[in-house]
C-alpha cells in the first residue's frame, strides 16, 4: 500500500455458518477516495462481506476497521455513527413515505434536538428540522429529483428509486458508501445515469466509495481497484484491466474443464 489513508481495512476475516466458510481469510484495504469493487461469480460471499462490514452478521475472526479504528463486532447503529452506509441488493425504501420523507428519517442518525425538543417544539427543534430539509433539498437538486419530493416512493420509476437510495444513505453524512448492485435490474441509460452519480458522489461528498455488481461494464468504467472472490475466497486484488486478464477470474467466471 501507499502512504494514503485507508479508508476501510478488512484484515484476516472469516466468517463461518457451521461448517461452511462464506468470508476465509479476507484482508482488503480500500485507499480514502477510492471507487473500489468487489466481485465474483453469484453466491460468492460479496453481499455476506458487506453485512459483516455493517454489522448485520458477526465476524467469526479477523479485524475491520475504518481510518484505523477497530469496528469488528460492534452494533449497526454504533458503525453507522462512525461513517459507514450502505444500500441493499432489494430496494429498502419506506414505500408509503415521500422521497423528501424517506429522506428526513435518515437526517435521524444525524439531528441534534433531544425528545425533550421534539415533545416541547422548542425552538431548537424548528432549527435543526430546518436544517435537515436543506439538506434534503440540496441532494435532490443535485440529482434532479426535487420535482419528486412528494411522490410516494414505490410511484417512481425503479431507476428513480434506486437512486433515492443512495441519497438517503447519504443522509447520514457517511465517509465509506457501500452499494450493493445498485445497478440490478436497470436499462442500459439508467446505468450510465448511475455511473455518473457515483463518480459525482466520491467528488462532491469526499467519499470513500465500494460496490457490488454484475455489470462488469459499469465495474470496469469507475473501479479504481477491485477485489475478486469467489466461495469467500480471495482471488485477486488489482485494476479492473488485471482482473480481466488473470486466469484465476477468468476460470471463477466461466468454469475449468476436468
Amino acid at each position: 500500500m501507499s502512504n494514503e489513508a485507508v479508508a476501510l481495512g478488512l484484515y484476516n476475516v472469516c466468517k463461518t455458518f457451521g461448517g461452511l466458510k462464506a468470508a476465509n481469510d479476507i484482508s482488503i484495504e480500500v485507499k480514502e477516495h477510492e471507487i473500489y469493487g468487489i466481485i465474483g461469480p453469484n453466491g460468492a460471499g460479496k453481499t455476506t462481506m458487506f453485512n459483516l462490514i455493517t454489522g448485520v452478521i458477526p465476524v467469526s475472526s479477523g479485524q475491520i476497521k475504518i481510518y484505523g479504528e477497530d469496528i469488528t463486532n460492534i452494533r449497526a447503529d454504533r458503525i453507522c455513527a462512525k461513517g459507514i452506509a450502505r444500500t441493499f441488493q432489494n430496494i429498502r425504501l419506506f414505500n408509503s413515505a415521500t422521497v423528501m420523507e424517506n429522506l428526513l428519517i435518515a437526517c435521524q442518525q444525524t439531528i441534534g434536538y433531544s425528545p425533550f425538543d421534539s415533545c416541547l417544539r422548542t425552538p431548537r427543534f424548528f432549527r435543526e428540522e430546518k436544517a435537515a430539509r436543506e439538506r434534503c433539498r440540496v441532494i435532490l437538486e443535485k440529482f434532479n429529483l426535487w420535482d419528486k419530493r412528494d411522490v410516494v416512493a414505490n410511484k417512481l420509476p425503479y431507476g428513480s428509486q434506486r437512486r433515492v437510495e443512495i441519497m438517503r444513505a447519504l443522509m447520514t453524512n457517511p465517509k465509506v458508501l457501500l452499494l450493493d448492485e445498485p445497478a440490478a435490474g436497470m436499462n442500459e441509460e439508467e446505468t450510465a445515469t448511475l455511473a455518473e452519480m457515483v463518480r459525482t458522489i466520491r467528488k462532491e461528498f469526499d467519499l470513500t466509495v465500494i460496490i457490488i455488481d454484475h455489470h462488469m461494464d459499469l465495474i470496469m468504467d469507475i473501479c479504481d481497484r477491485l477485489t475478486v472472490i469467489n466461495f469467500g475466497t480471495l482471488l485477486m486484488t488489482g485494476t479492473p484491466w488485471q482482473a480481466q486478464n488473470d486466469q484465476s477470474v477468468i476460470d471463477a467466471y466461466l468454469g475449468v474443464d476436468d
